[in-house]
């Protein structure tokens, strides 16, 4: 900054080590300094002891930053990260140190066994990125989801374990009998999750389809919701429901009818079908159901243009997500490119 006549300017200090912040006892500015430490060029490395340190911070949202930030730097500080999937640590702090962990793949089967301990977790939100990252460290993992399918009745749990299986695909093949045991669970969503997951650990993803259509008949509209959702993720593998899916449309739960507009798009149905059912779906009374229709629209892209007209009335309206989800659509389906998010921003994700 140029100083003005008569003043003299003040030397700028030099930012303070981030070393040292984080070792700071002023909780705001530990705080900031984990946030730095997140969004750094490279992994903060040199900072791993005190990162370490801040997963025993009163500040949950220091905790969760000390925990991305662990995981940037990688297979060095697993056994730190380990600390933060711990049952201790709030269901928040876990449930990132699951995201971090995820992020690595295969190398990060040192962390099996705490990510098998968050899929016994009380709070779905934890144990789903368990999941996740279990299906992504692959083989490493097989063996214990099989102990862990048997071993815990829990409803929630088995699900997750199932669906890191069937994430896995066929090298989890030997989980099989486990997810057929697994499958006699009282609850029938656990019976979903099996099927679906032994579909995919045999290489016949398909072969789930007739479980999953039966279970859009149920009288509970999640059982119907969830069965629907399981199809989508199919993706061309669930194409043979596509009659289903178009039916489900008119469904009398939005819950389903929602979820039905993204299975359809996802499992390739196209032509007027889809378009009557889409047009349908984005007149819907449900801002969700009418927020999927735009969504399955924007995935459809050139196909959808008939339905450009009620897209653009619904991106001119009041209600901020159906608004956002409609200029998206239109935006895909006219070929324009979304903006780009700032380098900052892409970096740190």
């Amino acid at each position: 900054m140029t100083a003005s006549a008569g003043t003299v300017s003040e030397p700028v200090a030099p930012p303070r080590p981030l070393r040292e912040r984080l070792r700071d006892a002023e909780p705001g500015i530990r705080l900031g300094a984990a946030g730095d430490a997140y969004l750094a060029e490279a992994p903060p490395a040199a900072c791993q002891a005190e990162l370490a340190q801040l997963l025993a911070d009163p500040n949950e949202d220091a905790r969760k930053l000390a925990a991305l930030a662990l995981g940037r730097i990688g297979p060095p500080a697993f056994s730190d990260l380990a600390r933060a999937l711990a049952a201790a640590q709030p269901a928040a702090v876990r449930a990132l140190a699951c995201i971090a962990a995820g992020a690595h793949g295969p190398a990060a089967a040192p962390l099996v066994a705490p990510l098998c301990t968050c899929l016994k977790a009380p709070e779905e939100g934890v144990r789903s990125p368990a999941s996740i990252a279990l299906g992504r460290v692959g083989a490493a993992a097989v063996g214990p989801l099989s102990r862990v399918l048997d071993e815990s009745n829990e409803a929630g749990t088995r699900i997750a374990a199932a669906d890191a299986a069937g994430a896995i695909g066929k090298d989890a093949a030997p989980t099989s009998e486990g997810l057929r045991r697994a499958s006699g669970h009282p609850d029938p969503r656990v019976g979903l999750a099996c099927a679906d997951a032994l579909g995919r650990v045999s290489g016949r993803p398909a072969s789930a389809l007739p479980s999953l259509v039966t279970a859009t008949h149920a009288a509970d509209e999640g059982l119907r919701a969830e069965a629907v959702r399981r199809i989508g993720t199919l993706q061309r593998d669930g194409h043979g429901a596509g009659k289903t899916l178009l039916a489900l449309g008119g469904d009398p739960s939005p819950k389903v009818r929602a979820a039905s507009a993204i299975a359809l798009a996802l499992v390739g149905v196209r032509g007027d079908d889809l378009l009557s059912v889409l047009g349908r779906l984005l007149d819907d009374p449900d801002p969700q159901v009418r927020v999927c229709a735009a969504a399955a629209a924007c995935h459809v892209r050139e196909e959808a243009r008939p339905l450009l007209p009620k897209l653009e009335a619904l991106r001119r309206g009041t209600e901020p997500a159906v608004a956002a989800a409609a200029g998206a659509a239109c935006d895909a389906i006219t070929g324009k490119e979304p903006p780009k998010p700032p380098a900052r921003i892409t970096a740190a994700a």
